[in-house]
């Protein structure tokens, strides 16, 4: 009942001003009398050390494989990284900041285009599928209506 959400904040500061813990990092104490070992160069690479496992990163690979492109699928690109042992799952994410920022377009699910594409033709294309469907949907209900 009496502690607030900021009292543990409160607590560690106190213990710090009386040397009962030790500040090492922000937001990472030890307590003063323990005497601790440095962590292994793998540790320190594993929580944020800058650490490239490839020369050329995963966006930088797709760029290069896709750039002249008129057009190309996801499932190429994970492939792609399947075939150089890299991560497939990383592949999509990848492609939606690419998208994002109009580096390429999204054509329809699962397939993009270099560049810009000029909507009003893809739009077109889908619009003309669409109203068939509706009209064939819309004759069939009919159908049944007067044979009913």
């Amino acid at each position: 009942m009496g502690r607030t959400a900021g009292s543990a904040y409160e607590s560690v500061r106190a213990l710090v001003k009386r040397k009962i813990l030790v500040g090492l990092d922000p937001g990472n104490y030890q307590r003063a009398g323990v005497k601790a070992l440095a962590a292994s160069k793998k540790e320190m690479t594993r929580r944020g050390g800058k650490h490239n496992v490839y020369e050329i990163n995963n966006k930088d690979t797709i760029l290069k494989r896709i750039k002249g492109r008129a057009r190309f699928t996801v499932e190429e690109l994970r492939d792609h990284f399947r075939s150089i042992k890299r991560n497939p799952k990383s592949v999509s994410p990848i492609t939606s900041k690419l998208a994002q920022a109009k580096i390429i377009t999204l054509i329809e699910p699962g397939t993009y285009a270099w560049g810009k594409v000029k909507s009003k033709k893809v739009a077109n294309k889908t619009r003309a599928a669409v109203k068939k469907k509706r009209g064939a949907a819309a004759q069939a209900s009919s159908l049944e209506q007067t044979n009913g």
